[in-house]
């Protein structure tokens, strides 16, 4: 196999080595990697890869056609990491594309469907590191279905033993293994999850040992579970998954999702990793979607102004003011109502301030910007033009 140059990060020095079908980047902090067909793995430095595996998004049909990483074995863009030298927000970015093969069991490698492409952004100091995930819909016909983002519990490199817990306060989802000091915590930041499923033993691991194998019939039930399981303990040999459902999603032919925004952090416990995936978050928030105060002076009136530029190509800054303390949410809708991404989902104290959308992922056509905060609700109409 061809070799291509790979970032190794250490304490105290650079090394280089990676194929065209491995990313792999450690720092001392994070060790993270996307296997040969595309799934994501996270673990510390020092755990031999072995804590959380295969953050990635399913997309859910039907009861007998949910496309997944089961087909997944080709890769159609190799991994790469890029520096902040090319432009990134982020210390580094290894980036990966995949076809999800299939979409129903006993589908093969040579049909067309779904493309999964992958990043994922990871900044020196922080245990964590932020994945970014979106569908492409390469078919003729428009796909319709939910969107599961699917994680396989891995600690110490062990499938077996999970505890699995739901925080409601800060919708966060964490997993550990009793006995041993290694939480892993997930959190979908730009699109509010309606369902977290976690499953273990028979539940999910029905005809085999291994996930890959699971019936679609099972990750379609968990895609459309609507409620959250607050905790499930998987005994100590059984296997468990854990599904952060998003809703619905029409993918027109031809047509790609926009980016959906996961942070996942690890550390030794349940107060630091979600201490860990916080800071990852406020990173995430003030780098990626970043949102600022721009004048010191109180508005008297709650207002969304007109994006600037517009039309716009690829980005354009949204202006919102607020006469008082406020919750906002500040969302991108596509001309068929889809939510394409959350800008801003946070408490705000009163005054202007301005976010930045990147729609470089996005088709040209008509968007809406949408302003929420208690009982005040405001639209503008955007135009992106390639």
């Amino acid at each position: 196999m061809k070799q291509f140059s790979m970032l190794f990060v250490a304490i105290a020095a650079l090394v280089s080595m990676v194929s065209a079908q491995d990313v792999n980047l450690i720092l001392p902090t994070v060790d993270a990697y996307y296997s040969i067909n595309g799934r994501f793995l996270l673990s510390s430095p020092v755990t031999n890869r072995g804590m959380a595996r295969w953050g990635h998004l399913n997309l859910a049909v039907s009861n007998t056609d949910v496309f997944n990483h089961d087909d997944s074995i080709k890769v159609i863009t190799p991994g790469n990491i890029d520096s902040v030298s090319a432009g990134r927000k982020s210390d580094y970015l290894m980036s990966f594309t995949t076809k999800v093969f299939g979409g129903s069991e006993g589908k093969t490698a040579s049909l067309s469907g779904i493309e999964h492409i992958s990043q994922a952004y990871a900044w020196k100091g922080l245990r964590g590191v932020i994945l970014a995930i979106q569908l492409k819909n390469t078919s003729a016909s428009a796909i319709n279905g939910k969107l599961s983002f699917e994680m396989y519990p891995r600690i110490d490199q062990s499938y077996t033993g999970h505890s699995m817990r739901w925080r409601s306060q800060d919708s966060v989802a964490y997993f550990f293994r009793p006995g041993l000091s290694h939480y892993v915590a997930f959190k979908a930041l730009n699109v509010a999850p309606v369902g977290l499923r976690c499953m273990a033993g028979t539940e999910f691991f029905a005809t085999v040992t291994y996930a890959e194998g699971q019936p679609d019939s099972l990750r379609f039930k968990a895609a459309n579970y609507t409620s959250f399981d607050a905790s499930r303990d998987a005994a100590s040999a059984e296997r468990s998954m854990m599904f952060l459902n998003q809703g619905s999603v029409a993918i027109n032919a031809g047509s790609q999702t926009g980016w959906n925004y996961y942070a996942i952090a690890y550390d030794t416990s349940e107060t630091k990793v979600v201490a860990a995936l916080k800071e990852v978050e406020a990173k995430f928030r003030s780098t990626l979607v970043s949102v600022q105060k721009t004048d010191s002076q109180i508005p008297s009136i709650f207002e969304l102004s007109q994006n600037y530029p517009n039309p716009f190509n690829p980005s354009t800054q949204i202006q919102f003011s607020l006469p008082e303390r406020s919750f906002v949410t500040l969302a991108v809708y596509d001309a068929l109502g889809r939510n394409v991404c959350t800008l801003v989902n946070q408490q705000l104290e009163r005054g202007t301030y301005v976010s930045t959308l990147d729609a470089s992922g996005l088709a040209s056509g008509v968007y809406y910007s949408v302003l929420r905060t208690g009982s005040f609700k405001e639209t503008r109409k955007m135009l992106l033009v390639r």
